[in-house]
């Protein structure tokens, strides 16, 4: 079945690194706008990605949804419940200063059964760098109101690689998270993107961004730590206890189809289109859905795209699915570009069919991927 994801393009602020669409929102009439928007072109586009059954994941990201008002948050989930399952996984971010036990008790009542916090860092000389609204104390408060509130699926995010981190303290944040011992986290590497105020510093010299001996050990760390709690490492950036695996995401990774909601959100029909939506904030509140982007994938688009997924994955790159796509001979291709990263240990095959970079080499992956593309 498919999934659904719904952006929620508002923020207090911008981050320094993040370069996800989103605008500040001071007004309840926008926030109410925006949910009549959304609701409007689910309501356009959802029928295409039923035919298989109810939606079986429900991810609502942005931006931040946290902002918007709790009795808002309920009626755009009232709108789509109807074509979700009952076993539904429905996910919000959130930021630990939205969070109180009034929203929260909405937010379940709504039908969401897993929040995922972005904490970034423990640190708040860290936290501040990179323009973060709470601090170390309010993320341990935010996290113990979800877990009071009855939140059983809590998911948190970090960064490696901040301005003013050090591998002392990016050691103190990844062993206080162990010890809150979330179901699930991601920890991703800081990408410094152009349009980005941390792009700015770099240009200007006011910010250097970490060398890859110390990413590589705060990526040492992270792994070593994360396997001691036990978590399992089983995408790139992200770690799960037993049977608490983000399914949304996981169903990117396997390629399969989504409908997005929002601006600048993303659809794929499972075949061979992709839609983006159209980041005019201003005609999306009127209504206005034209502006979108649909590109139609070739085979070896698919192809690639298989290929960056798997590969990012712990069970990796299923050559089945590829010679689904392209047939045997796009199989002996991959294989023999394949073969120089097999003899080097960049790549492991299971003898099967599969094709899988061991978790010490993650940090190399896009290289590997890139000269597996057709």
């Amino acid at each position: 079945m498919a999934g659904l994801y719904i952006h929620v393009p508002f923020c207090h602020s911008k981050c320094a690194y993040c370069d996800f669409y989103s605008r500040p929102c001071t007004t309840d009439y926008d926030y109410k706008r925006y949910v009549e928007a959304a609701k409007a072109e689910y309501s356009m586009r959802s029928a295409g990605y039923l035919a298989d059954g109810k939606f079986s994941t429900v991810y609502i990201g942005g931006g931040t949804p946290s902002v918007l008002p709790a009795d808002l948050l309920r009626e755009l989930l009232a709108a789509v419940r109807p074509d979700v399952a009952t076993e539904a996984e429905i996910t919000i971010e959130c930021n630990p200063e939205d969070v109180d036990s009034t929203k929260v008790g909405v937010w379940m009542d709504a039908g969401v059964n897993r929040v995922s916090m972005g904490i970034q860092s423990f640190s708040d000389s860290e936290l501040a760098e990179v323009g973060r609204r709470h601090d170390a104390a309010g993320a341990l408060r935010a996290y113990n109101t979800l877990r009071t509130s009855g939140v059983r699926n809590i998911s948190l995010d970090l960064i490696y690689g901040l301005p003013g981190q050090t591998l002392k303290t990016w050691m103190e944040s990844v062993d206080t998270l162990m010890d809150l011992h979330p179901e699930h986290f991601s920890s991703y590497a800081l990408s410094v993107e152009q349009g980005t105020r941390l792009y700015a510093r770099v240009l200007s010299g006011k910010f250097t961004p970490s060398d890859d001996e110390l990413i590589e050990s705060m990526y040492a760390y992270l792994c070593e730590a994360a396997a001691a709690a036990g978590y399992d490492h089983y995408e790139i950036s992200n770690f799960a206890l037993a049977g608490m695996h983000s399914r949304h995401n996981s169903s990117y990774w396997r390629d399969e189809a989504y409908l997005g909601i929002g601006p600048s959100a993303v659809s794929f029909d499972g075949r061979n289109m992709r839609r983006t939506g159209s980041n005019n904030l201003k005609a999306y509140l009127q209504c206005d859905f034209s502006g979108s982007d649909v590109e139609c994938e070739s085979m070896d688009d698919r192809i690639n795209d298989a290929i960056l997924t798997g590969l990012r994955t712990s069970v990796g790159l299923d050559t089945a699915y590829i010679e689904s796509l392209g047939g045997k001979n796009m199989v002996e291709a991959v294989l023999d570009k394949a073969q120089q990263f097999i003899d080097s240990g960049m790549l492991v095959s299971n003898g099967a069919g599969r094709l899988r970079i061991p978790e010490s080499r993650w940090l190399l992956s896009d290289m590997v991927i890139r000269e597996l593309f057709i």
